[in-house]
C-alpha cells in the first residue's frame, strides 16, 4: 500500500470457518484489513464500532439472513458497500438484495473468480463518493 493511502476496511459476514479463512488470505494479500464475524449479531456490534468500507456477507447467516443484516446496516446509516454471497441465491433472493441496497450477490463457487473484481470495483466506488 502507498504511503499516505487510508487503509480500507472490509467486514467478512460468514458461518463457514474455512471461507472466512480464504477469503482473509486472499484480501489481506492486497493490503486490506479485514474483520470477520461468524453472525449478523456480531457484524451489528461491529459496524457500531467501526468504520466499515465493505461487507461481504452470506444470505444464509442465523440468528438472521444476510438479508437482514443488510436491512439493519442501511437502517443504521451505514455507507459500507454491501456485498452478499450464497451457495446457489434464487432469483428473489438477488432481486430482494438489490432493492435492499446490495451491491452484488455472488455464487460463493464463482467467489475464487470473482472476489478480487468485484472487491476493487467496490472500493473504487467508494472512492468516488
Amino acid at each position: 500500500m502507498p504511503p499516505g493511502t487510508i487503509e480500507q476496511t472490509i467486514l467478512l459476514v460468514d458461518e463457514d470457518l474455512d471461507f472466512l479463512n480464504w477469503a482473509t488470505k486472499h484480501l489481506e494479500a492486497e493490503g486490506l484489513r479485514i474483520l470477520r464475524c461468524d453472525n449478523g449479531e456480531s457484524a451489528i456490534k461491529v459496524v457500531g464500532k467501526t468504520s466499515i468500507d465493505l461487507v461481504i456477507a452470506d444470505i444464509q447467516l442465523r440468528p438472521f439472513d444476510g438479508l437482514e443484516l443488510l436491512s439493519r446496516l442501511r437502517a443504521k446509516n451505514t455507507n459500507a458497500v454491501v456485498v452478499l454471497t450464497a451457495g446457489f441465491p434464487s432469483t428473489s433472493q438477488i432481486i430482494e438484495a438489490t432493492r435492499r441496497g446490495a451491491r452484488d450477490v455472488l455464487r460463493k463457487e464463482s467467489l475464487s473468480f470473482e472476489l478480487r473484481p468485484v472487491v476493487e470495483a467496490a472500493l473504487q466506488n467508494i472512492e468516488q463518493r
